[in-house]
């Protein structure tokens, strides 16, 4: 998978080589306990699959943190420092018609203020009938490149 700025919406690199981007486009939100929430395009066939099987992890890559070195690399030298890594592995748990656009209108108001205004601006019936939101309780949280070297932390959140 491509690098993506942590905070920034991912694009599922399967979907985006056959050109069916908008379809793809998800944007996460953490919330305080490590779940993960999700808003996506109703047709999504991910859909289908968390009905099927609701575990899931979700990971993101980003930037090496400022104080990152690569020292002593564990199997290959590629002269470069660690990426930041977070994976939050799950259960999917789709959300209620008011949260999904709850959820929805939180994250547009924060891209707006931050001066990401080209997405579609949508009224609440357009959420509900656009859009689903899922949110993936996590089981396992796994961090890499947030301490010293190749330090990682693997931990199950408390619920």
């Amino acid at each position: 998978m491509a690098r993506v700025p942590l905070g920034q919406p991912l694009i599922d690199p399967r979907v985006a080589q056959v050109g069916d981007e908008p379809g793809a486009q998800v944007m996460r939100v953490e919330v305080d306990d490590w779940s993960v929430a999700l808003i996506q395009r109703r047709s999504h066939e991910r859909l289908h699959q968390w009905q099927a099987n609701p575990r899931s992890q979700v990971s993101w890559i980003g930037s090496p943190s400022p104080k990152a070195s690569n020292e002593r690399p564990p199997v290959f030298d590629l002269g470069l420092p660690p990426p930041r890594f977070v994976s939050v592995r799950g259960t999917a748990e789709f959300m209620s018609d008011d949260w999904t656009v709850a959820c929805y209108q939180e994250q547009v108001a924060k891209q707006r203020r931050l001066g990401h205004t080209k997405a579609p601006l949508r009224t609440s019936d357009q959420v509900v009938t656009d859009l689903v939101g899922v949110l993936i309780r996590p089981t396992k949280v796994r961090l890499e490149g947030f301490g010293s070297g190749a330090e990682s932390f693997t931990f199950t959140p408390p619920r």
